[in-house]
């Protein structure tokens, strides 16, 4: 993983039908994500999204 991988670990995500999801941004901050889904959750009442944090995978 790179160090701009690494660095950008918050996701904010929208749920779709299916169990499909849609990545809409990756955040070094988690309150620039946590900002940007409100702003998504104002323009679309009836949509489902999360703020994930993605934490980066061990080396064995």
């Amino acid at each position: 993983m790179t160090d701009r991988e690494y660095s950008n670990q918050w996701i904010v995500v929208r749920l779709m039908p299916s169990f499909q999801k849609i990545v809409l941004g990756r955040y070094r901050k988690r309150s620039d994500a946590q900002g940007h889904l409100d702003l998504m959750r104002r323009r679309m009442p009836k949509g489902n999204f999360l703020l994930v944090f993605d934490a980066p995978k061990l080396k064995p």
